[in-house]
Order: C-alpha cells, then sequence, then structure tokens
C-alpha cells in the first residue's frame, strides 16, 4: 500500500493526479486548523480526513474523516465519519456515521448512522439510525428508520424564547450573535437591490416591516451551514449581533431584523478567520 500525507491544497492536487486509478494508494490529509482542502474529481484513491482537518467534498469523491476532521459533502460524494468528526451533508451525497460523529443532512443526502453518533435530519434527507442514535427531526419529509427521535417538526419556531432553545443561538450581554453568507464582496440580497455587510459596521433595512414573514428586513441565521442553505453561491460568511428583542422568528433556520452588527469574518464552521496582520482579527 502506497501511503501520502499532505497538508495544502497542492499537495493534495498533486498525490490525486500522481496516484489517480492506484487502488492501493492512501492519501492522509492533515490540514492546518482553519485550512480547507477541496476535492473536485473522482478519486480512485482513498482519502482519508485526520486530526483537526477541513476537507470539502464534491463531485463523486470519497472521504473517511477520522478524530475532529470536519467534512462537507456536495452532489454524490460519499463520506464515512468515525470518532468526533463532524459531516454537513447536502444535495445526494451519502454518510456513513459511527463513534460519536455529527451529521448534519440536508436536501435528498442520505445517512447512516451508528453507534453513539447524533443526526439532524432536515428537508428530504434519508436517514438509517441505529438503536441509540439520536435523530432531530426537523422535517415531515424525511425519510427515517430506527433512532431515538426527537420529533421537533411541531416546536413553534416563531417564538423567540422558544428559537433561542431551539437553535442554541448564542446570546452574550442581551445580544444574539448570529451568521450572514455573502459573496466575494460581502454583499447579500437581490441584484437589484445588494446589502453590503462591512467588518465593523451596522446595517439597516430600509424596508422594515415588523413581522415574522420572510422579507422586509435583514436575514440572518443561527449557523453559518444554515446561512448558506439560503445563499448557495455564498463565498465568505460573516458573525453578527442583534439584540434579542429586535430579533423576529421566521422558522429555525433564520431570524429578521430591522439593523445588525456585523463583528467579524468567519469561516464555514463559524470560527473567526485570523488576518494576516499579527493579532489582528478579520
Amino acid at each position: 500500500m502506497t501511503a501520502i500525507t499532505v497538508h495544502t491544497q497542492a499537495e493534495l492536487d498533486a498525490a490525486l493526479a500522481k496516484h489517480k486509478g492506484d487502488t492501493s494508494a492512501r492519501i492522509y490529509i492533515e490540514s492546518d486548523a482553519g485550512v480547507w482542502l477541496r476535492i473536485n474529481e473522482t478519486p480512485s484513491s482513498h482519502v482519508v480526513a485526520r486530526d483537526s482537518s477541513r476537507v470539502v467534498a464534491l463531485g463523486s469523491s470519497r472521504v473517511v474523516a477520522l478524530g475532529s476532521s470536519r467534512v462537507v459533502a456536495w452532489d454524490l460524494s460519499h463520506v464515512v465519519a468515525l470518532g468526533s468528526s463532524r459531516v454537513v451533508a447536502w444535495d445526494s451525497s451519502h454518510v456513513v456515521a459511527w463513534d460519536s460523529s455529527r451529521v448534519e443532512a440536508w436536501d435528498s443526502s442520505c445517512v447512516e448512522a451508528r453507534g453513539s453518533s447524533r443526526v439532524v435530519a432536515r428537508d428530504s434527507s434519508h436517514v438509517v439510525a441505529g438503536k441509540f442514535t439520536a435523530v432531530h427531526l426537523r422535517s415531515t419529509r424525511v425519510d427515517l428508520s430506527g433512532g431515538v427521535v426527537i420529533d421537533m417538526t411541531k416546536v413553534d419556531a416563531t417564538d423567540t424564547d422558544t428559537w433561542l432553545d431551539l437553535t442554541g443561538a448564542k446570546v452574550v450581554d442581551g445580544l444574539v450573535h448570529l451568521f450572514k453568507a455573502v459573496d466575494d464582496n460581502l454583499d447579500a440580497g437581490h441584484s437589484y437591490k445588494l446589502t453590503r455587510y462591512e467588518p465593523g459596521t451596522t446595517v439597516t433595512a430600509p424596508d422594515w416591516f415588523d413581522s415574522h414573514d420572510c422579507g422586509y428586513g435583514l436575514h440572518v441565521s443561527p449557523t453559518v451551514g444554515q446561512a448558506r442553505s439560503h445563499y448557495t453561491d455564498a463565498t465568505r460568511f460573516l458573525e453578527v449581533t442583534v439584540p434579542v428583542a429586535d430579533i423576529r422568528a421566521i422558522d429555525s433556520s433564520k431570524v429578521k431584523a430591522r439593523s445588525v452588527t456585523v463583528l467579524r469574518e468567519v469561516d464555514r464552521w463559524g470560527e473567526p478567520i485570523i488576518d494576516e496582520t499579527p493579532g489582528q482579527v478579520a
């Protein structure tokens, strides 16, 4: 067996190209904290994400996640999650979860969960869970078999206190910390009405209407993944704050507010992106 350890995108691309078609090859990813690597093809070699590495799996790529690694699975990718790894599954991706791994299933993704793994099942995802696997059911369209089910489908997610309990959004000194997905220029919204979210500024909606309906306000989410689900072409992510009294919950994935204060840019997991300037946080 050929074993290769890579730490950067360039090393991963080179290893995949060199060992394409070599079914005995084992490529181990050990990227630095905060560094995301992408797999964009169907590798015949076996790719393993270890320790705190982070991987975006696209196309029909196959990844085994170990340790505390994190994987975002798209398209027809296949991920096996072990240890304390975390996986967010989108589209028609397939995840097999073991040990204490955590999986969030969206769209038509398929999850097989065993051991003490945890699953949040949304949309039309398909989940097969073991006897001791906790499954938070967030949609009546989920195809679910087995597991210890916590049925969240009848919870009133528009009530502020319930919404905070439901999402676990962080509240500090009366401010709830939420997330916004934006483009390369820190803009979000429709092409005819873009709003810019610059870190360090307070952004106010000119069309605010006080209701729990979508629209007529600034929309933000309790997690980066949920923010991205509302703007799938997003390339950057921001942490914002809003006074608890000012949020109007729409559903479990978003609230709206008249104004939000933009704290900083974060990565796909909501962790601050460190600026190249020593001691500075973007």
